[in-house]
């Protein structure tokens, strides 16, 4: 196992290594330097001599290139992918981050600009420098926690890879009055013993700013629910179309009740 992970690590340092041009004569150096390491730890399936003879080849060459280069690498990963070096390029991983948005937002839709800095190819295709650029999100109506936004290949681009996608998910902020539950919106409210059994109205301001007097006249009990219709989340397939706003309540009960009172309750509900 030792001998495998001596390897991988010799294998992928002379990939990191590997000279480009002429004129990179640190590079051909510290791979010849690995070459010779590796040949004295492992005894290697590869052909430790024509490896050697490689810098000596590239000193004597203007460029190198790689498709007809008679050497090819293969570095097995930890987690059983493969990477040979033959001219293929490998997909970096997602870049995946959340995108918080209040519920006014994912309500109107709205959009996003977001900044980011990538590492990107230079006019050679092999050095790399940082730029930023802005990605926009377009927010529409209605959209849930959980969406996915994609941008492809946005990530760090480099001479021997496939730039990662860049995924944003939604996630809803907290609300100071509303939760929503897929499509509708849960608006709790808390009243007293006594309301809950005589009956009263609750005002709600809704998202877009309206004011909505809602009256309750049903005795409220622990598990009741007013419903309003059609005052909900808009749904992202049709947003003219609205889920529900659905009221619920916590009720208060009194700590204590006079004498006088319990009696006067007493007639009222035990007539």
């Amino acid at each position: 196992q030792k001998k495998n992970k001596s390897v991988f690590r010799y294998h992928r340092l002379a990939l990191m290594f590997l000279p480009q041009k002429e004129r990179d004569l640190g590079f051909l150096e510290k791979f010849a330097e690995l070459v010779e390491a590796y040949d004295i730890l492992n005894d290697c399936k590869y052909s430790i001599p024509a490896l050697l003879m490689l810098p000596l080849v590239l000193m004597n060459t203007a460029t190198w290139d790689t498709q007809s280069c008679p050497f090819n690498f293969s570095i097995e990963k930890e987690d059983n992918l493969t990477t040979e070096f033959d001219g293929k390029k490998k997909r970096d991983p997602p870049i995946v981050r959340d995108l918080y948005l209040s519920l006014e937002e994912l309500f109107y839709g709205c959009t996003k600009k977001i900044r980011i800095s990538r590492r990107m190819l230079n006019e050679d295709g092999v050095t790399t420098c940082y730029r930023n650029r802005i990605l926009v999100v377009d927010i529409q109506p209605g959209w849930k926690e959980g969406t996915r936004i994609t941008f492809p290949e946005e990530g760090d681009q480099g001479p021997n890879n496939i730039p990662a996608d860049i995924v944003f998910i939604v996630k809803e902020k907290l609300h100071p009055r509303f939760r929503r539950e897929q499509n509708d919106l849960v608006y709790t409210t808390h009243i007293d013993l006594g309301k809950s059994l005589t009956g009263f109205s609750v005002e709600i301001e809704t998202l877009d700013s309206r004011l909505l007097n809602i009256p309750i006249n049903d005795i409220v009990h622990p598990n009741y629910a007013k419903i309003v219709t059609g005052e909900g989340m808009p749904l992202s397939k049709d947003p003219a179309q609205k889920g529900n706003l659905i009221i619920r309540f916590e009720i208060l009960f009194p700590h204590r009740i006079l004498a006088e009172k319990k009696q006067l309750i007493k007639q009222a509900l035990l007539l």
